[in-house]
């Protein structure tokens, strides 16, 4: 009996690490994360979804996808055969999200803040735990109106052209580009609206502005509006009165400032 219980024991220790394989953990964290802060986050907002994309000679293994509510978000352990492997980490708060192994990508009905990493391992010589740092994948438009918003104002609607919805996790590109119009009830005096897009390094779109009156629709236009990956762009100015007009301005602690009036 005491032989056959030490056998037991063997085989068990053997599913962890075997000539075959061996277990492995990430511990996943945002490049903007704060390590007082419980859970994987950005910027103190907690991240929703979390995935990871196994690759082994140009064929996906295995994928785990995990969601805040459970525990452990955020550390993804797993058994990996021998040899070389690409691991694809994508981690976001976006609504809606579809993955598409086909296309290797995944798409969002509304993006919100994403991360992005790939990562090299070589099985027999990977550390059993290894921290992995994600990177911005996306931009910021930030819509701010500087003048008085009437009090029966109800609804403000930001019309892009070249919007991205989705990323190739293989690579880390933007895909899935087509216009959005986002509508934000403002009935509460809300002056200022935030929506995401998944980003190239750099480009451009054109960008409509309107607020909806109880009365009236008031609208202002600005073309090629400057965004860069993990950047804030602000567009801001007047939609009522003799002073209409915008300035966009590119500066955040999210990175590097840069400035552009026109």
């Amino acid at each position: 009996m005491a032989m056959l219980a030490m056998l037991a024991s063997c085989a068990k220790d053997d599913e962890l690490s075997t000539s075959d394989g061996k277990m492995l953990t990430f511990n996943v964290n945002s490049s903007v994360s704060y390590e007082t802060r419980a859970g994987l986050n950005a910027n103190g907002k907690e991240l929703t979804d979390l995935w990871m994309l196994d690759y082994q000679g140009g064929v996906l293994k295995q994928t785990i996808h995990q969601q805040s509510s459970e525990a452990g978000f955020g550390t993804v352990s797993a058994y990996f055969a021998q040899g070389e492997h690409e691991l694809y980490f994508v981690a976001s708060r976006g609504d809606g999200a579809k993955l598409d192994t086909d296309e290797h990508k995944i798409t969002w009905a509304r993006v919100s803040d994403t991360f992005y990493k790939s990562l090299a391992v070589d099985v027999s010589r990977a550390a059993a735990s290894t921290n992995v740092t994600l990177g911005r994948a996306t931009c910021k438009l930030k819509v701010s109106v500087d003048d008085d918003v009437p009090a029966d104002a109800q609804t403000m609607s930001i019309k892009t052209g070249n919007w991205y919805k989705g990323i190739d996790y293989i690579d880390g590109s933007a895909a899935d580009m087509s216009q959005q119009n986002f509508e934000v009830d403002i009935s509460d005096g809300t002056k200022t609206v935030g929506v995401f897009s998944i980003s190239p390094e750099t480009w451009t779109t054109d960008v409509t502005v309107s607020i909806k009156t109880a009365t009236k629709t008031e609208s202002v236009s600005a073309e090629n509006v400057p965004l860069y990956r993990n950047r804030e762009t602000t567009l801001h100015g007047n939609l009522f009165g003799s002073q209409q007009g915008m300035a966009i301005g590119i500066d955040d602690s999210w990175g590097e400032a840069a400035e552009k009036q026109w």
